[in-house]
């Protein structure tokens, strides 16, 4: 099952958020039965993010990243499906990305993507399609389950990525 995986998922997004933000305080969960408006309040960190009282959506696992002092965040939100990432998945992370304009979002599989995802993307060259903000893409990765991690050879478009 997805839930299975969000345990292991949110310890991959604490220490990929730790090697990006050096110094920074850092946590990441599980948070598939809470919206994101709720995951910040109860850290105290909605002051952060203007928007984050409406933030009624719910990520399967999301992170932030913040600095002792200062006013900055960094929003990580993932999400996770079992089989491979098909185009309605690619729509709603897409969707959440767009409200919420995380630093950071992923949509990870265990199972890969679809081959209409990957025709999409590489065959149409519609790259388009996985950008959530100026500059910033939705990145469609597949999770291994034996080392716990994302590794960046792993994403579609890998090199779209460089802080990989």
């Amino acid at each position: 099952m997805e839930k299975d995986l969000y345990s292991d998922i949110a310890g991959w997004l604490r220490r990929f958020l730790r090697e990006r933000h050096k110094g920074w305080q850092v946590l990441a969960e599980d948070t598939s039965r809470i919206s994101l408006g709720e995951f910040l309040g109860r850290h105290r960190l909605n002051q952060r993010l203007k928007w984050a009282e409406i933030l009624d959506i719910k990520v399967d696992v999301a992170g932030v990243a913040w600095p002792k002092s200062g006013a900055e965040i960094c929003l990580a939100i993932v999400e996770v499906k079992k089989g491979p990432i098909r185009l309605r998945d690619l729509s709603q992370a897409l969707g959440y990305s767009r409200v919420a304009q995380p630093t950071y979002a992923f949509l990870i599989s265990p199972a890969g993507w679809s081959g209409n995802i990957d025709r999409l993307i590489r065959h149409f060259r519609r790259v388009d399609v996985l950008e959530y903000d100026k500059g910033r893409y939705l990145v469609i990765a597949r999770w291994d389950k034996e080392s716990k991690q994302v590794r960046p050879g792993d994403a579609l478009l890998s090199n779209l990525f460089p802080a990989w």
